[in-house]
């Protein structure tokens, strides 16, 4: 239902428009659609002032708002990135593209950027249908007035007010691309302290596991450990499943904490040995696994 009342001001529109101009064929001698419709003169008149001002007053407002209106877009695109949504990007491109357009349009079709109109011949026509029916039925003092402003109105100056636009606009993208990449920036920083913070709590547990000597056996000790950092790393983000190797999980494991020292493969290899092999496992693979688990920690927290 809201959908449809959204709607229904564009459809009245439309209705209108199209009764307006198919009264255009009617509106000769003998037709009365039209006639003394000075109403309609009126508002093509006004229509290069309204459009004029709405686009100083847009250029204004931009300007006005502009350092809000580029937080908000900057923070906006920040959290898409962060989602890894591509939709902003194609935004970005389908605004410059819509100017590039716009710039080519004017070039082919009008010689230039600021078209040059020659006469108002078709509003002059219009007023002459207008008042075809009945000559004594003269325009009004308020329609001379208003027919009087075609000849003050000066297209070219929609080219100064399309440039503040354009260059408002264009400093609104700037400035909120750079607002996106520093939040963007921030965000990433936080993300990988928390991951660092989080693995080493989950390394500070695994250790608590694989020192417990009079518990279990040091076998399930080893395998317990580690399945300690997969739980974290996966919690944050990780790509871990059951047919995935162990180094594979390894992998994982490194790009989530960033880790680049070789403990983290010793004592893959280790979890290896404890959980595929079949020969013994002894304390001293549970302490040489309580050493790689403390030299991870050292590099958490660098």
């Amino acid at each position: 239902m809201p959908k449809a009342r959204n709607l229904l001001l564009p459809v009245l529109v439309l209705l209108i428009l199209s009764w307006a101009l198919g009264s255009l064929s009617k509106s000769i001698p003998g037709g009365n659609l039209l006639v003394n419709s000075y109403w309609l003169l009126y508002i093509l008149y006004f229509v290069p002032f309204l459009a004029l001002g709405a686009l100083v007053l847009l250029a204004v407002l931009i300007i006005w708002n502009l350092r809000d209106l580029s937080d908000g877009l900057g923070s906006g695109i920040a959290r898409k990135v962060k989602k890894r949504k591509k939709h902003w990007a194609v935004r970005m491109l389908i605004f410059f593209y819509a100017w590039v357009f716009v710039l080519i349009f004017l070039e082919s079709h009008c010689g230039g950027v600021v078209c040059s109109l020659s006469d108002n011949s078709n509003l002059q026509g219009l007023g002459a249908i207008v008042g075809a029916r009945d000559p004594s039925s003269s325009p009004s003092v308020v329609t001379e007035a208003v027919a009087g402003l075609t000849g003050v109105f000066s297209w070219g100056w929609f080219l100064p007010a399309s440039i503040v636009l354009l260059l408002a606009s264009s400093l609104v993208m700037g400035r909120s691309l750079v607002v996106s990449l520093r939040e963007w920036r921030q965000g990433a920083e936080d993300e990988i302290r928390n991951a660092k913070k989080q693995g080493f709590a989950a390394v500070q547990e695994a250790i608590k596991i694989v020192s417990a000597v009079d518990s279990t056996d040091p076998r399930i000790r080893i395998v317990l450990c580690f399945e300690r950092l997969v739980m974290t790393a996966s919690r944050l983000g990780a790509v871990v499943s059951p047919d995935q190797t162990a180094r594979e999980i390894e992998m994982s494991i490194r790009r989530t904490f960033l880790l680049e020292g070789p403990a983290t493969s010793e004592l893959t290899a280790l979890f290896e040995e404890a959980r595929y092999s079949l020969h013994p496992v002894s304390e001293e693979d549970a302490k040489e696994a309580r050493e790689y688990l403390i030299q991870i920690a050292e590099e958490l927290k660098t």
